[in-house]
């Protein structure tokens, strides 16, 4: 920007700063329902891209000099970007939605635009205004759609210079606000999405989504089946950390998320234990004379291969918390994973679909190693501390850590340290 000669006014415009406010709206539109109705999810994911950013010729960075960035984790809040839809919903601007609003270098307190300044906030494409109404139409496949939008601060070139003040230094923020909230869906979604992958060729690590918040990473595919395993561990258990004084505490089912998966389920992490649960409460798997059957149907051993798979679906008794639920018969992990499996239908995913828990070989295929006791650092499967399926012995079951031994056993009544991480498999077919 050049300073008039004859006056010494100067300008700062701190940033200009744009905001999404994510809202999750109800769907506009009326369900009618003659004899039966299929209601399928989607996924709302929209933000800013930093890496969008770019700064065309003649303009200038930010008076930080760092140019334009995301200022927020949320990746709601930036300073000149592109808007992203990412998800399987359109998004569109709420009524009310564009702010545009001038305020003191404070960010809170309103002023008006100097005379001696033009700002306007347009669409790159075709030079439109943002409107309300205007829609971020859902991801075309696995592409994202975007608007780009171009940011103008300006000094008007017909003020008269004698009115400017001589010696005024004038600090400001100008605050540009998007409000997009849920449109109606783009066609006709599946409730089981490829997220990362290639349809008809899914590897080990690419990503499915299911309903609107369950994300798997694929353990192995087929033409007939897909086997996941839940990114994070479910928000079930027990836990003693900081936030309850290191007390031990049952978690509510009426915890909000409580069942599906959640970043915070982190189990032990070296220091306290969250969303952890006992495997089960007895060894039912073996009378103490060996395995029982079905255990040892296809003619597993402790010590041969395949290792004895002891998850066990029909032992589901609810845990009684108030009453040390952890001791009572028959109570295993299988009860979180069967409701877990059923929420999953309930949000859209095929009724044929199975869950379990990882069985030794499929973790030895990911690439832990039961001589070392090690799983490869960075992979997917080393996320979070979560219990097997497959039993070390008449009493022990294998589990995955975060932390050293990653790949180890443990007794199978210990609360303490893993997790419930389901395994769902699904017709591959099914996967949209």
């Amino acid at each position: 920007m050049k300073k008039n000669k004859k006056n010494k006014t100067l300008l700062t415009v701190i940033i200009l700063l744009l905001a999404i406010t994510i809202g999750y709206a109800a769907i506009a539109t009326t369900l009618k329902i003659n004899g039966s109705a299929d209601v399928k999810s989607a996924r709302w994911n929209v933000y800013w891209d930093e890496n969008s950013i770019q700064v065309t010729s003649g303009s200038v960075a930010t008076s930080e000099g760092n140019g334009a960035r995301v200022t927020d984790a949320g990746k709601t809040q930036i300073e000149y970007s592109d808007a992203v839809n990412e998800g399987s919903l359109n998004a569109k601007i709420a009524p009310n939605g564009v702010k545009n609003n001038v305020y003191e270098s404070d960010g809170t307190t309103p002023k008006n635009l100097p005379d001696y300044l033009g700002y306007t906030v347009k669409y790159a494409e075709n030079d439109a205004d943002v409107t309300a109404g205007d829609v971020l139409e859902a991801k075309k496949g696995n592409t994202p759609t975007r608007k780009k939008y171009k940011v103008r601060v300006w000094y008007k070139t017909d003020i008269d210079p004698s009115t400017l003040n001589d010696s005024t230094t004038e600090t400001m923020k100008l605050v540009f606000e998007v409000d997009y909230v849920q449109g109606e869906k783009s066609g006709q979604q599946s409730a089981v999405r490829i997220i990362k992958g290639e349809k008809g060729n899914l590897q080990p690590g690419d990503i499915v989504g299911i309903g609107e918040t369950e994300d798997f990473y694929v353990v192995s595919s087929n033409q007939e089946k897909t086997v996941l395993i839940s990114k994070y561990n479910l928000l079930v258990g027990y836990s003693n950390n900081e936030s309850t004084n290191y007390e031990d505490t049952y978690m509510s089912p009426s915890t909000p998320g409580y069942g599906l998966q959640s970043v915070d389920a982190i189990g032990y992490d070296g220091n306290s234990y969250y969303s952890t649960v006992a495997f089960s409460s007895t060894n039912y798997w073996d009378d103490g004379n060996g395995l029982l059957s079905p255990y040892n149907a296809t003619g597993a051993s402790y010590d041969g291969n395949p290792k004895p798979f002891v998850y066990n679906s029909s032992l589901t008794t609810a845990p009684d918390f108030e009453n040390d639920g952890w001791n009572t018969p028959g109570y295993n992990i299988a009860y979180y994973v069967e409701q877990y499996k059923t929420k999953l239908i309930e949000m859209g995913a095929p009724s044929t679909i199975t869950g379990r828990l990882l069985t030794f070989e499929e973790a030895t295929s990911l690439g832990c190693d039961a001589n070392e006791n090690t799983c490869p650092e960075g992979s997917f499967i080393k996320k979070t501390p979560f219990w097997l399926g497959s039993a070390y012995d008449n009493g022990s079951v294998w589990h995955v850590s975060s932390y050293a031994p990653s790949f180890s056993y443990d007794d199978c009544s210990d609360d303490d340290y893993y997790g419930v991480r389901p395994v769902i498999e699904i017709n591959t077919s099914d996967i949209g």
